[in-house]
């Protein structure tokens, strides 16, 4: 089956992407047709007036995107996300060398695809075996697989693993492949993302907050089962592998999370110290920032991840400590439900502070992060500590 798509058919989604008003998918598809040298004369008006609107990357625009969400979180919340650092002794440079370097896979784009057909076909849920079903027909061009090789990624809205583009009523599930385990991992994670928009809708705007909070949740879900589904397969050494993997993005993103913080002390007003911070940046993370601009973008950037990625990482481990496999399709739809903001009315969800996520976090027995000191991750970090 071929998963690779025409200029006709990148055209046709740009397109949809202009109709859907999804300026992040028209720079996306975008992007893949400059790869391609496609000429300007493609495209229409409202088209190119959107693409090559330049970004405007500020302080207010990374202080809205990070910090008011994350000193919003309320104390309990930030308080376990920042333990894990304590418990990491707070320095994560770790070598992705040390278990990348057997990754390397021979699975073709139609493995790929057959692996996470199956994978899915384990639930044994009707709603999620036909949604799979549809995704995975190349004949509905719901799937991209772009080989990193036949593309420039540098500095544009390509320099992604794995991304789902919702655009009207239709999802589409894009991924890079490098040509190691994390093509599958990064299949199942979009697979993930786009069955629950598929089921339970877009992100209801109303409830905005809740999905920075929850963003990733489904995603992250979906790292772990690709990782039991390779033990199921008897791939013990590629499933362990992604289980480090995902200990290691979570590790950087908690380190991120507090050079931010740092950065955020040496501000005043809307204003960066920027020679503070440059010496910091150079000092703590080897990165070179010779301006605003590159520091405006380089954390609006990660920003989100610093925070959303570590909370659904949590929730995640602590699902697969109290899940039993039979049970395992309704924690998948508790999951979905949760990243939606779905049986909640908003005074459940919303209280004077925000984002009630203490009780959100605080109802489910399977969610014991809150409560048990971090114990599903300590078990995790003991079990696949890695070198520093």
């Amino acid at each position: 089956m071929e998963y690779k798509w025409s200029e006709r058919v990148i055209l046709s989604k740009l397109r949809e992407a202009v109709k859907a008003r999804n300026d992040y998918a028209v720079k996306f598809y975008y992007d893949l047709l400059k790869n391609k040298n496609i000429t300007k004369d493609n495209y229409d008006v409202t088209s190119l007036a959107i693409m090559e609107r330049p970004a405007k990357l500020d302080y207010c625009a990374f202080y809205s995107t990070y910090y008011l969400n994350f000193s919003n979180l309320p104390k309990e919340v930030r308080k376990q996300i920042n333990k894990v650092g304590t418990i990491t002794r707070d320095r994560y440079q770790y070598q992705r060398s040390d278990y990348h370097a057997d990754n390397r896979i021979t699975y073709s784009d139609d493995d790929l695809v057959t692996m996470t057909h199956d994978l899915f076909l384990l639930f044994k849920d009707p709603r999620i075996t036909r949604c799979i079903g549809k995704i995975c027909n190349p004949k509905n061009h719901m799937i991209q697989i772009i080989d990193t090789d036949d593309y420039d990624i540098t500095n544009s809205y390509l320099a992604v693993k794995g991304i789902t583009l919702s655009l009207g009523k239709e999802t589409y599930v894009e991924v890079f492949r490098d040509h190691t385990i994390t093509d599958f991992r990064a299949f199942v994670h979009e697979c993930f993302h786009a069955i629950r928009a598929m089921l339970y809708g877009d992100y209801d705007n109303e409830r905005v907050d809740l999905v920075n909070y929850f963003a990733e949740l489904e995603g992250r879900f979906g790292d772990r089962m690709a990782a039991e589904y390779l033990r199921y397969i008897k791939e013990y050494r590629m499933a362990d592998n992604l289980r480090i993997e995902s200990l290691y993005n979570v590790l950087q993103d908690v380190y991120l999370n507090r050079i931010i913080q740092t950065i955020l002390s040496f501000s005043n007003g809307n204003r960066f110290d920027m020679k503070r911070v440059k010496e910091y940046l150079s000092r703590e993370a080897n990165i070179d920032i010779k301006s605003k601009d590159d520091l405006t973008k380089y954390m609006t950037i990660n920003g989100f991840d610093a925070y959303t990625n570590v909370l659904s990482y949590l929730i995640v481990l602590d699902v697969f400590n109290n899940m039993d496999v039979e049970s395992m399709k309704d924690y998948t739809h508790e999951l979905f439900r949760l990243t939606n903001g779905d049986g909640f009315d908003n005074d459940t969800l919303k209280n004077k502070e925000g984002i009630n996520l203490v009780r959100l976090l605080t109802e489910s027995p399977s969610i014991t992060f809150m409560t048990d000191n971090l114990r599903s991750f300590r078990e995790e970090y003991k079990a696949y500590k890695l070198t520093k």
